[in-house]
């Protein structure tokens, strides 16, 4: 219980910095180009903490933004003057070029998109803190080389790895079993390149130890013939364990195999590139669920806060990099989302944009600021009912 308490605070810091960030990027390019700012809230809903500006900024000029925490920390908004979420009273006092409308297009274009873009920028920041505080695998495709290391735990408790990989051609396996006395041996003619993935090589491994023990005598000898390499081998032996409430002893292979790929420790630019390949990858993972989403799978698949909660709590598991990772990707994630032309959304008020500069007209405010409000109730719609969906689901797996 605590964990999923603990994991429900990471998550609702965690949404609170990305939407923190995505609104600060709309806020800092309205001051820069002198955009009246009414409000900076976090979320939506009553006010929890309001803070007004007090002071002067380093220009000389009274601050004037409020600064606001609302109940609903599931997004956030800057009031600028003109998009018809501020204060009619307070707008008074505003001179007509410190409207949004007054300015520039190409400026109006910049402050909607500056929020994805820092979005994108965080994004490829936890990506980049995730791979420095990952291992790095040996998997480069571009070399059609992926190592593997084979481990096997010796009787004594010591680790012997054995490397195998594509590149290695296995001609044969060797297995020489030794139970109660009766030696057995067992060629395995292998065609090249059948048996170097890991699955099978693993499967195989698996299978040999399947085969029963009697007694504490019995070893497996398996040797790995390679072509153009010394032959790869090791032994297993037995252990024994006395059955609760019997004299009963039985024997079991005291070894252990299992795989593990290839560890290694790119240099500053390595890490950059693999950054940049793990970003594109996160990019494009939302498009790939926007494609499927009308389907049955995408609608499965389709979750709110309490899948992204189940979800961190999977992944957190793994290490606090792969934490960073995840946030990475809804980072990304979020900043994508935000570039559909859904009114309400960024993409939305930059479609707006491009139709008004091609038309050289206006389009009415009022139309604008309805537009806005009806697609914010139509996504508000849809997380309550994706988060319902999460719920029944949740007890029905519960139950």
């Amino acid at each position: 219980m605590w964990d999923v308490i603990l994991n429900i605070i990471y998550f609702l810091l965690s949404l609170t910095v990305l939407v923190s960030i995505h609104e600060l990027g709309h806020l800092s390019m309205a001051k820069l180009f002198d955009v009246y700012c009414e409000e900076y809230s976090i979320g939506f809903g009553p006010k929890i903490i309001s803070i007004a500006p007090k002071g002067f900024t380093r220009k000389g000029k009274p601050r004037e933004t409020t600064f606001s925490i609302r109940a609903i920390p599931l997004g956030g908004y800057v009031a600028m003057a003109g998009e018809g979420m501020e204060d009619e009273e307070s707008l008074k006092q505003v001179p007509p070029h410190r409207f949004l409308q007054g300015v520039a297009k190409w400026k109006r274009a910049i402050i909607m998109v500056a929020g994805v873009t820092l979005n994108f920028v965080l994004g490829f920041l936890l990506l980049f803190v995730s791979v420095l505080t990952t291992p790095t695998h040996i998997d480069n495709t571009s070399t059609s080389v992926n190592f593997y290391t084979l481990k096997v735990d010796a009787p004594e408790g010591t680790e012997k790895t054995l490397l195998v990989s594509n590149e290695l051609d296995i001609n044969e396996i060797v297995v020489t079993s030794n139970i109660s006395g009766s030696e057995k041996v067992i060629t395995y003619t292998i065609v090249p390149g059948t048996i170097t993935k890991e699955n099978e090589l693993g499967n195989f491994l698996n299978d040999i130890t399947s085969v029963g023990s009697t007694s504490s005598n019995d070893t497996i000898k398996v040797v790995f013939n390679v072509e153009n390499s010394s032959p790869i081998s090791f032994e297993m032996k037995t252990i024994s364990s006395k059955e609760e409430n019997s004299d009963k002893i039985n024997y079991s292979w005291d070894t252990k195999i299992g795989w593990e790929r290839d560890v290694y420790t790119p240099n500053f630019g390595q890490k950059i590139v693999l950054t940049g390949d793990r970003f594109i990858d996160c990019c494009l993972a939302i498009y790939k669920a926007l494609g499927t989403i009308f389907t049955k799978e995408g609608l499965n698949n389709l979750g709110g806060p309490i899948a992204i909660v189940q979800q961190q709590m999977q992944i957190s598991q793994l290490g606090f990099g792969y934490f960073l990772y995840f946030w990475g990707l809804i980072s990304c994630n979020l900043a994508i989302f935000n570039l559909l032309p859904f009114p309400g959304l960024d993409g939305w008020h930059f479609l707006v944009l491009i139709i008004e500069g091609i038309t050289k007209k206006e389009i009415n405010p009022k139309v604008k600021s309805i537009m806005s409000t009806v697609g914010m109730v139509l996504l508000f719609g849809l997380m309550i009912a994706v988060t319902l969906k999460d719920i029944i689901k949740l007890f029905m797996v519960l139950l």
